[in-house]
């Protein structure tokens, strides 16, 4: 994964590796002037992904989502959340999907894509819910389904 995101503020930290540390109120945020349409995140699977494995190809079915900076009520909704992604396996337009404006675990499922190694997902914002003082726009967990 690439390492995009906010500078640390103090002793909070918004890098990509957020986004799969299992804890609800740390987050990733785009690192953009303004609400972050059209950034990116993209997972790339490194052959180490299979080799522990041992494997050649692996599953990928979707992921598992926490919308927004869900530190509290509060800031999650002092911040802007990602409303429509686009999904792309090896820079081809795979699928869209709408996330719900919510603080609970969404599951954005996809018809079964098989990763080799040094295959790419990458998810694109398209559309955000606007926060109520804030237009970063955050998400605290993208965790692959599959492919994990």
């Amino acid at each position: 994964m690439y390492d995009y995101g906010v500078k640390p503020q103090g002793q909070n930290k918004y890098n990509v590796h957020r986004l799969d540390d299992g804890l609800v109120n740390t987050a990733w945020i785009e690192g953009v002037r303004g609400y972050g349409i059209g950034e990116t995140i993209t997972f790339t699977f490194t052959p180490k992904n299979f080799k522990a494995a041992n494997l050649e190809k692996i599953n990928f079915n979707g992921f598992f989502v926490i919308n927004g900076y869900c530190t509290d009520k509060k800031t999650w909704k002092e911040n802007s959340r990602v409303k429509r992604i686009r999904i792309e396996h090896n820079d081809k337009p795979h699928s869209e999907a709408v996330l719900h404006d919510s603080m609970n675990v969404q599951t954005i499922g996809l018809s079964t894509v098989w990763l080799r190694p040094g295959d790419t997902i990458k998810v694109t914002i398209l559309a955000v819910y606007p926060g109520e003082k804030y237009p970063d726009t955050a998400i605290s967990e993208l965790m692959p389904l599959g492919a994990h």
